[in-house]
């Protein structure tokens, strides 16, 4: 049988003599290892009383109870509002993204112009239709609306919140047209309502999300088109009119009933 020599007796040995930690096969040469060498021995004992002098001294912090900043509850909490942060700046991202897709239209005229000169990869519009200016109230919106969306879409009416219909617009997208109407109140106020066509076939219940310029824009969709309320307003002012935009632009199921719908409050995390 091959006898193997032990491995030589390294600082890690010592470390993990001091620390409790050495395997108990290695403590005989460890031991024979200090007895024939008194000053290695010296320090080794001199680091084991540095260890019980510091574990005295931090007795008391051992025996507190843990913080609740540290417990397994308040962690959990803390990491989702971790992930809704992470999903606001998504959010806020996605709705800057739809710039290249109609919703920059509605933004051009509000966003600050620092946030405006940001640079951003322009959509190829080279197939894509000029987009249309609505003529002015001479010419019926929903219909006009109709005939080039290929779809009935009935403005909101927003004159309860303060809010008159100024202007409308058809967008190019890569989907299909979008629309664009823009409010404004008598301080001058500017409020956007924008729907264009998604790739997103599942239906995503209103969100919140803080834009770059201090706008806010509450975000929809019904699997088919995606909707925005944007507007440089506060969340509880915005919110009212979101939710009345959204139940005024969703069409009730072929042979439904028409029933009235209980207001659905944004989740309160995200305001």
């Amino acid at each position: 049988m091959t006898h193997h020599p032990e491995p030589p007796i390294g600082e890690d040995d010592l470390q993990a003599l001091v620390d409790g930690r050495l395997d108990p096969a290695r403590l005989p040469a460890v031991q024979r290892y200090l007895d024939a060498r008194p000053d290695e021995a010296a320090r080794v004992q001199a680091f084991i009383a540095q260890r019980d002098a510091l574990r005295a001294a931090l007795a008391f912090k051992h025996a507190e109870p843990i913080p609740p900043r540290l417990r397994i509850a308040h962690l959990r909490v803390a990491r989702r509002q971790a992930a809704l942060a992470r999903w606001r700046v998504a959010a806020a991202a996605a709705v800057l993204l739809l710039a290249g897709s109609g919703l920059g239209w509605a933004l051009r005229g509000a966003v600050q112009p620092e946030i405006a000169a940001l640079p951003m990869p322009a959509p190829d519009r080279s197939a894509m239709p000029a987009p249309q200016d609505w003529p002015g109230p001479d010419t019926d919106l929903a219909a006009w609306l109709e005939r080039r969306l290929g779809e009935a879409l009935s403005p909101p009416d927003l004159e309860g919140f303060g809010f008159t219909l100024k202007a409308a617009q058809v967008l190019p997208d890569s989907l299909g047209p979008a629309a664009l109407l823009r409010y404004a109140d008598a301080a001058g106020t500017t409020l956007t309502v924008w729907r264009g066509p998604t790739r997103d076939p599942v239906p995503r219940e209103l969100r919140c999300a803080d834009v770059p310029g201090g706008l806010v824009a509450y975000t929809w969709s019904d699997g088919q088109r995606m909707h925005a309320v944007t507007a440089a307003l506060p969340r509880d002012l915005l919110r009212p009119i979101a939710l009345a935009v959204e139940r005024d632009l969703k069409a009730p199921p072929p042979g439904a009933f028409l029933t009235s719908r209980a207001r659905r409050p944004c989740d309160a995390a995200l305001g």
